[in-house]
């Protein structure tokens, strides 16, 4: 596990640094991004083992930032987990490639299993 680099995109700071913290905590590096546009150009340019990332954000919102991050072959293999407050979003994102949907508010130790089983 030690080595294995977590991009987080999320425009709530509270959230950005909470669970950059706690996934620290278990010896995951991490990097951050504010909207999906920052955030295709990190993973573009240090491909992370596994993405976090919020559906709804300013710029670019996680849907389209899964999309060309799909749509492009540098990063297609990279898995996604994607955050929302709507549960709604969970069939939209699982069926644009995401490997796993997790319901905002939510409780690390269940985000904490998603990452453990992509990464």
């Amino acid at each position: 596990m030690p080595d294995q680099l977590i991009l987080i995109v999320d425009d709530e700071a509270q959230i950005t640094s909470s669970v950059q913290l706690r996934l620290k905590s278990k010896g995951y590096a991490t990097m951050t991004a504010e909207n999906g546009a920052e955030g295709v150009r990190m993973a573009k340019q240090h491909h992370p083992n596994a993405i976090l990332m919020d559906v709804r954000m300013p710029q670019m919102d996680g849907m389209q930032a899964l999309r060309v991050l799909k749509d492009d072959a540098e990063t297609a293999d990279i898995p996604v987990i994607m955050l929302s407050a709507s549960v709604a979003d969970k069939r939209t994102t699982i069926d644009a490639g995401a490997r796993f949907f997790v319901p905002k508010p939510f409780q690390f130790s269940r985000l904490h299993d998603a990452v453990k089983a992509i990464v």
